[in-house]
C-alpha cells in the first residue's frame, strides 16, 4: 500500500471542537475522517494570538493534531521544519493576511495549496466593508487565489 499523502490545514484560532465556528467544524471533520480511513495524514497549523506565551502549543483532537503558533513567523518556521513531509496545504477563508503570507511562502517553496473561502464571497459578506475588501483583493489576495492549485467551494 502506498503511504498516505500529508495534508496540512492552515487557519486561525484553535480548531476547538466545541466551537460553533463553521470553519472549525469543517477542518475537524475533514481531518478526522481522512486520518480515520488512512487516505491521508492530516494535521493543522494555526496562528492563535491569544496564547499565553510566545512559541507553540500542541492540542490533540479526535484523530488529529493541532499546532497553534503565537505568530505568523512561528507558523512559517513550523512549515519550514515540516517542508519535506508536506504534500498539500489547505488554506481556509478569504480576506486573511496570514493566508496571503503563508500562500506566498508556499508558492516560493513550490508546495501546492488549495483555498476554501467558505462563505467569504457570498453577496451579503461582500457588501460589508466593500472598499477595503476591493483594495485588499486587488493589492494582495488576487495573487493568492491565482497561485492556488484549486479553489474549493461549498464546505460551509
Amino acid at each position: 500500500m502506498n503511504s498516505p499523502i500529508h495534508i496540512v490545514h492552515f487557519t486561525l484560532g484553535s480548531v476547538d471542537p466545541n466551537s460553533s465556528n463553521g470553519i472549525n467544524r469543517v477542518i475537524e471533520g475533514l481531518a478526522r475522517s481522512m486520518n480515520a480511513d488512512q487516505s491521508a495524514e492530516v494535521s493543522v497549523i494555526t496562528v492563535r494570538s491569544k496564547m499565553k506565551r510566545p512559541g507553540r502549543e500542541v492540542y490533540k483532537r479526535d484523530g488529529f493534531t493541532v499546532t497553534a503558533c503565537h505568530s505568523i513567523n512561528e507558523a512559517l518556521k513550523l512549515f519550514s521544519e515540516q517542508r519535506s513531509a508536506i504534500d498539500l496545504v489547505h488554506l481556509h477563508n478569504a480576506w486573511s493576511l496570514p493566508n496571503v503570507v503563508v500562500g506566498a511562502w508556499l508558492a516560493r517553496q513550490r508546495i501546492p495549496y488549495v483555498l476554501t473561502p467558505h462563505a467569504a464571497f457570498l453577496p451579503d459578506r461582500m457588501r460589508s466593508k466593500l472598499i477595503p475588501k476591493f483594495l485588499f483583493h486587488k493589492i494582495v489576495q488576487r495573487r493568492l487565489l491565482n497561485k492556488a492549485s484549486a479553489l474549493i467551494g461549498g464546505l460551509s
